[in-house]
């Protein structure tokens, strides 16, 4: 997830992987810029075509989409911390007293969907659930915590089927920080038993330090 213009994709192929990337924006994975280049020019330079198993428009938030069964042996992203992009999931904006405009038909090919904001903590928390179903039994999901001084293990979003394996701290300007965390999972997927509600299962008293990060960063909050 979170491919963007897919840096931590070439570095598992270039170490051998076989990798799979999606992002939310179509137009980062379609887009062509200066010199012809896109995404998928890093893949030719160092001719390493074969190992990318292709790129995908995808919605985080949307776990539905994807089909029942472990099906990664790794997951490993950099979801966007709001400083210079922040995230975004399909949604609608909501105005009062207003209806939604229906999308004329001539514009439902090809379509770029509304989004609307996507807070941190839950970008976090449908990470970690979605590694939880679609990882193979000892599989690894690796990725960055943005965060600050004031932060606690408690902020580490778990899951029932995944043990915290490393939490390696990166210092940044100032008061920022962020976090490398590696988790393993454990155990298969049951739907009758980890079908859980991630909030009320990581739920705590104080809001975790990378709540509103992007506002902190910049002075906002």
């Amino acid at each position: 997830p979170f491919t963007g213009t897919g840096s931590l994709l070439l570095t598992c192929c270039h170490f051998g992987c076989v990798a799979m990337g999606g992002d939310l924006d179509p137009r980062v994975l379609r887009g062509i810029g200066k010199g012809g280049k896109d995404v998928m020019s890093n893949f030719r330079q160092y001719n390493i075509m074969d190992k990318c198993g292709g790129l995908i428009i995808n919605d985080n938030s949307k776990l539905t989409v994807w089909r029942d069964g472990e099906l990664f042996d790794a997951i490993i992203g950099d979801p966007p911390y709001g400083v210079r992009a922040g995230a975004k999931k399909v949604g609608k904006r909501v105005k009062k007293n207003k209806e939604p405009k229906p999308i004329p038909e001539d514009c439902l090919e090809p379509h770029i969907p509304q989004c609307i904001p996507y807070a941190m903590e839950d970008v976090l928390v449908d990470l970690v659930q979605f590694a939880a179903k679609t990882l193979l039994v000892g599989g690894r999901l690796v990725y960055w915590l943005p965060t600050t001084v004031e932060y606690k293990e408690s902020d580490v979003p778990l899951h029932p089927c995944l043990k915290l394996l490393s939490n390696s701290e990166q210092h940044l300007a100032g008061k920022f920080r962020r976090r490398l965390i590696t988790m393993e999972k454990t155990c298969t997927f049951d739907d009758n038993i980890h079908n859980i509600d991630m909030r009320e299962y990581n739920r705590q008293q104080y809001a975790p330090a990378h709540s509103n990060f992007a506002m902190k960063y910049t002075g906002d909050a």
